[in-house]
């Protein structure tokens, strides 16, 4: 568009300069026309005048002179006429240009004076009666008249050449003039030309310029765009998961509300947070926890579909905001996705981490109709979830805020218990099946409240792993079943479980050097549980932390075998020295074909890897009786006894103590371990 605009320009000058140089060329034309005529008019004009007056005179004599001769055909009448036209004649004398050139001339104005006199005399004569006489004196006054005028027709006509040659010096130096004037104009011209380009340069420069000032500034107010939806982004998204933040949240979520009051439609909030996410950063760094974080960001988009809205409020925490009828159920549809896709193993760059996640659920109601209590309800339905176990969800039920309190105490209580030494070790015997006789000791904490008397473990352990109380309490637990199994006869083993958390603490080693050491216990006497969630981890990490502990001459046992993820590649990277069976399999095995057949497949495979096998949860003497016939090595459960203080197990190491004696002093229960 500027390039064709530039070019209807200058067609427009070139156009100005060919009309300016027709102009000039016009005029000049105009002028040597005028120049023309002009030389024309004087070279006949004067002379003419002059010389015409003379002829008149001659006529006037001649017809004067005829008049005389009879039988002429002219009389006097001609005469009278020719001489009024003469004295006409007189009167240029006295005028225009001759009045000039006779009063020029001394000589020019005596022949004027004479032909005035003389025509005075003419008219004194012609006033006489008609004689004869009369025109003869006619005749010979203009005679005399003859050659003066002659000379002043000569005069006349030299003097017009004069005027003449003056007049065409004058014209052409008005020619020269007008071409001087055209030659500048013409250079005007082509200077407004040059101006005008200049100019059109000048503004297509600034035009440039300005363009590229406005580009500028479009990219500025561009950039500043995008730096303003940056700022917002950021104000309203969690910088690492991208997923709005508590802030943006909280305003959609009244915004939901709003609508709801208008529309009836439901409303659930879902909280959620992950089980053991503080180990994966306490094991593996922050960086892999931030890699977990992103990846538990993206499969919760998955979980949803369009319309819900996911986000982070800090740390572990997020929450979904589901909008839609059938409320609870969907949300109770979505949260058992949530469990199940969360729970699944990550692979975070070549670490692999499993964390479950616990999920609160709380619906719109008459009684919940705000932000803060739907938020306050679901953090309430969460806490239920983790504290029944986690892996799971809850709906928000009025008596959860009774209990939230009552946890809040149990957490303060918590904190104190170590320090007020409201701790206990019980114990539960383990039987060795082909020796028929107690081959160790599982060690298990218990918490004697001062006001609510024995707690269960399954009650304050998620709390204490929450608190970051775990590592502290596990220490204790080992140093006390160390203290107490030195004073057990012979070779009896006692075994501590290890918490994930403790597992990756980097104390644990010299935690158990310190103990075996202050306690004398010998380290084959020793056996530490490892929960298959501990392995996921850092393989690494793992395999260091194990060598490490069965340098000190310990023994190690995989726990809770079957209830995690690839069990079967543990078995071949870690140096265990037992596999112990999950209670759940032991318990539905004599009515579920399924767990028969995976508790015989592990015993089997113990055997061949040379392993020993310790089966929980035996409650009857059917199950006891499979698990012989399979091969298991140790048993233990409520068949044989409960867990108990230390001081109650001193039957268990009597001399003589053997199966039968077990059988009978046990029986079966249905306490929880």
């Amino acid at each position: 568009m500027r390039v064709k605009r530039a070019r209807l320009v200058k067609l427009g000058l070139l156009g100005l300069v060919l009309a300016l140089a027709l102009a000039a060329a016009y005029t000049s034309s105009l002028i040597v026309q005028q120049q023309q005529t002009l030389r024309e008019v004087s070279r006949y004009n004067p002379t003419w005048l002059v010389s015409q007056a003379a002829l008149e005179i001659s006529r006037l004599e001649g017809l004067t002179m005829a008049a005389l001769v009879p039988d002429s055909g002219v009389d006097e009448d001609d005469v009278q006429l020719w001489f009024d036209i003469v004295m006409n004649r007189a009167q240029v004398l006295e005028s225009g240009e001759l009045a000039g050139l006779v009063s020029a001339s001394p000589e020019f104005a005596a022949i004027a004076a004479e032909f005035r006199r003389t025509m005075r005399v003419g008219q004194a004569i012609m006033e006489e009666p008609a004689t004869p006489g009369r025109l003869r004196r006619l005749h010979a006054l203009f005679g005399a008249l003859n050659a003066p005028m002659a000379r002043l027709a000569a005069a006349s006509n030299t003097h017009g050449g004069e005027l003449a040659a003056q007049d065409r010096r004058q014209l052409g130096n008005l020619h020269w003039l007008f071409a001087s004037i055209l030659g500048a104009l013409t250079l005007c011209a082509f200077g407004l030309i040059g101006a005008l380009l200049r100019r059109n340069r000048l503004l297509a420069q600034a035009r440039t310029k300005v363009e590229q000032q406005n580009r500028a500034l479009e990219r500025r107010d561009h950039e500043l765009l995008a730096q303003n939806a940056r700022i917002f982004f950021m104000a309203h998204h969690d910088a690492l998961t991208g997923l709005p933040n508590r802030l943006m949240f909280h305003d959609r979520l009244q915004e939901a509300l709003m609508q709801q009051r208008r529309w009836g439609d439901g409303i659930a909030l879902l909280c959620l947070d992950l089980d053991h996410f503080k180990q994966v950063n306490d094991t593996l760094g922050h960086p892999v926890g931030d890699m977990l974080l992103k990846a538990v960001a993206g499969r919760l988009r998955e979980c949803v579909r369009d319309g819900d809205m996911v986000a982070r409020l800090g740390g572990d925490e997020f929450a979904v905001l589901q909008c839609g009828a059938r409320q609870p159920e969907r949300a109770s549809e979505l949260a058992q996705r949530i469990v199940e896709k969360l729970g699944a193993p990550y692979d975070l760059g070549g670490d692999r981490a499993v964390v479950g996640a616990s999920v609160g659920i709380a619906v719109v109601t008459p009684d919940l109709c705000s932000a803060d209590t739907l938020l306050r309800s679901a953090d309430l339905a969460l806490y239920r979830a983790k504290a029944d176990g986690r892996g799971s969800f809850r709906l928000f039920e009025s008596g959860m805020d009774e209990q939230m309190r009552a946890r809040r105490t149990l957490e303060r209580d918590l904190r104190e218990a170590l320090a007020q030494n409201e701790f206990e070790v019980f114990y539960q015997p383990v039987f060795h099946l082909q020796g028929q006789c107690v081959s160790g000791f599982e060690a298990l904490i218990r918490w004697r409240h001062p006001d609510r008397g024995l707690i269960p473990p399954v009650q304050f352990i998620p709390i204490a792993e929450e608190l970051g109380l775990i590592v502290p309490m596990g220490e204790w637990v080992l140093a006390q079943a160390c203290a107490d199994a030195v004073t057990w006869p012979g070779d009896v083993m006692v075994a501590v479980n290890l918490s994930p958390v403790q597992f990756y603490s980097p104390g644990l080693v010299a935690a158990v050097r310190q103990a075996l050491q202050r306690s004398g216990l010998p380290a084959r006497r020793l056996e530490l549980e490892i929960t298959e969630s501990a392995l996921l981890q850092d393989s690494k990490t793992v395999l260091a932390t194990l060598h490490e502990l069965r340098a000190l001459g310990l023994r190690t046992a995989l726990d809770d075998f079957g209830t995690g993820y690839s069990s079967l590649s543990y078995l071949r990277s870690f140096p265990f020295d037992k596999l112990k069976i999950d209670q759940s399999f032991v318990r539905e095995m004599a009515y579920r074909p399924d767990c028969r057949a995976i508790v015989k497949s592990v015993l089997d495979l113990a055997h061949e890897l040379g392993m020993t096998t310790t089966a929980e949860g035996v409650e009857t003497e059917e199950q006891l009786d499979q698990l012989r016939r399979d091969g298991c090595t140790e048993v233990q459960g409520f068949l044989f006894d409960r867990p108990r203080p230390a001081a109650d197990i001193r039957h268990w190491l009597a001399p003589g103590a053997d199966g039968s004696v077990l059988r009978r002093g046990g029986g079966v229960r249905t306490e929880t371990v």
